[in-house]
């Protein structure tokens, strides 16, 4: 069930700029990070082992947003509208943990993972941040305050903490800001600064081994895009209908894009590196109840298997490393 399209490569001019001084101390982490970790375990009595309470509270989120996969095979996802980080069982049915508002975990949109952190981006507060919380104290601590519209964030180069900014947002509140792109945030010294500058800017994004960063051209996703971090150089490998998040794999070396093939149906684009070689890996179910969108971003598991946020209502789709398996999972307890 897949079918082959025509790639066209467009080039797209951008700006690139540099403001304040960024250090290159950033976390030590392989750039493999913002897609996939080690599958090490940890001792049963690490302060990071899961809280495996029975009474945990299993109150379904509201919404889905940003998905990775911890070392322990652990789910980690974001509820934006409920301001919280969740950990989740694998394939996502049971709560381990919760950490919200109580915490200062406010509107959480994309998160990646380091030993010791969750990194967010807050999409949802008043000015838009980048946050991290402890994962040994619970501690949160805002890192940049990055602007409306901060959505994604992936590891890049040598451990650099990339987030990006689409203007959806600031054109909603009438505000006019023109560093929309791709930003890099020192977590150290809580820093920042404009690395690639679009208009449209960028969704959910990854690093790829190339050397190049991967992601949808702005929250519409009418094309997946390659940008060179040390040019600026942007192309469109691939044009798209509602790409919401891009993936690199590592075991089959090519990209993966969540789509929407509808209003209810989300689809899984694979693509190799120039955006030839193209094919829809898996169509997921149509979610009747699907608001806005029919995906809203995905992980890759070291085992190779895909693991898709639905955003709203809280499901998770699990794909089987070769798309012949496509199971659904309500997080939590169905009201």
């Amino acid at each position: 069930m897949s079918r082959t399209y025509a790639c066209t490569c467009i080039a797209v001019s951008l700006v690139v700029i540099t403001g304040c001084a960024q250090s290159e101390e950033a976390a030590s982490d392989t750039a493999l990070q913002n897609y996939a970790l080690s599958d090490s375990s940890l001792d049963a009595g690490s302060p990071r082992a899961p809280r495996l309470a029975p009474d945990a509270d299993q109150t379904a989120p509201k919404m889905l947003n940003g998905i990775v996969v911890d070392e322990d095979g652990y789910l980690w996802v974001a509820d934006m509208e409920d301001s919280q980080l969740i950990r989740l069982e694998a394939p996502g049915e049971k709560i381990i943990a919760r950490y919200g508002r109580e915490l200062g975990v406010d509107g959480p949109d994309d998160l990646v993972l380091d030993e010791d952190f969750v990194y967010y981006t807050a999409a949802a507060t008043l000015f838009g941040a980048v946050a991290k919380l402890d994962r040994k104290t619970h501690e949160v601590t805002t890192i940049a305050s990055t602007g409306l519209g901060t959505n994604p964030i992936a590891w890049g180069p040598n451990g650099k903490l990339l987030a990006g900014r689409s203007p959806a947002a600031t054109r909603e509140l009438g505000v006019a800001l023109g560093f929309n792109g791709l930003l890099e945030v020192d977590p150290v010294k809580h820093k920042w600064k404009t690395m690639v500058a679009d208009d449209k800017g960028i969704n959910a994004f990854t690093y790829a081994p190339d050397g190049f960063v991967y992601g949808p051209h702005g929250l519409n996703g009418t094309a997946v895009l390659r940008i060179d971090l040390e040019s600026g150089e942007v192309k469109t490998i691939h044009e798209t209908n509602l790409c919401s998040s891009v993936r690199y794999n590592p075991r089959d070396q090519h990209l993966y894009a969540l789509a929407a093939e509808s209003e209810q149906r989300a689809i899984l684009l694979r693509m190799a590196l120039d955006g030839s070689d193209f094919s829809v890996f898996a169509r997921m179910s149509e979610l009747p109840e699907a608001q806005l969108i029919s995906g809203d971003n995905f992980a890759i598991a070291p085992d190779g298997t895909f693991y898709v946020t639905r955003f709203q209502p809280p499901i998770i789709s699990r794909i089987s490393a070769d798309g012949s398996q496509i199971d659904d999972f309500y997080v939590g307890k169905k009201p």
